[in-house]
């Protein structure tokens, strides 16, 4: 059953993402860091690496609205975990993975009442349900392919209410995202990432 203090928010996104086949940094951590600047850790387990396919202010599909997201080049069947805590407020995993339009995703609600997206999960990709509790890191879903573009995780945080936000649909320009850094990425510790480069996930103990 969903707290009562946390609104259930229906959010339906269709993003079109490209691909990069850079080769991903190597950079194996001595010590654990702690999380401090940044509220969000990278959207993968410790230790594993991806790729940015496309970052933020780019030519291609994060424009807009979308200009603070980011694509992680992640394959149909990898594990996404939370970038920061919350409650799961809406879940959709019935689309196939060859579905061109409608993207399967999963998302959390924050304390601060910030939603994070985490978009084109693979077919019942889903680990969580509506309700759940998640701790950062915690793994909640696995990627896929559903929706427009090949297999991925698109991840963004949007600030809501805005207006425009309704219970089924959020209008692009009302839904604008939030720019997000990490504090466990390799060489990039809070700062933002870089298209066409790959971050391994450092150590972190919870806030």
């Amino acid at each position: 059953m969903i707290k009562s203090f946390y609104p259930i928010i229906v959010i339906l996104l269709f993003i079109s993402c490209g691909e990069d086949e850079t080769p991903m940094m190597d950079l194996t951590p001595a010590e654990p860091i702690v999380v401090a600047e940044a509220q969000y850790t990278l959207p993968y387990p410790v230790g594993e690496s991806y790729n940015v396919i496309q970052g933020n202010n780019t030519s291609g599909t994060h424009q807009g609205s979308f200009r603070f997201s980011y694509d992680f080049g992640m394959a149909i069947g990898d594990t996404i975990t939370a970038a920061r805590g919350g409650v799961v407020v809406f879940v959709h995993e019935d689309f196939l993975d060859s579905d061109p339009l409608r993207a399967n995703k999963i998302v959390l609600l924050h304390a601060d009442g910030s939603l994070a997206r985490y978009v084109h999960l693979t077919h019942r990709g889903a680990l969580k349900t509506l309700g759940d509790s998640v701790l950062r890191g915690e793994a909640i879903a696995l990627s896929g392919d559903s929706g427009l573009g090949n297999a991925h995780l698109h991840f963004d945080v949007i600030n809501v209410p805005q207006p425009g936000c309704g219970p089924t649909y959020c209008a692009s320009e009302d839904c604008s995202t939030r720019f997000t850094v990490f504090a466990n990425a390799s060489g990039s510790l809070n700062q933002e990432l870089q298209e066409a480069t790959g971050y391994l996930a450092l150590p972190f103990r919870q806030e």
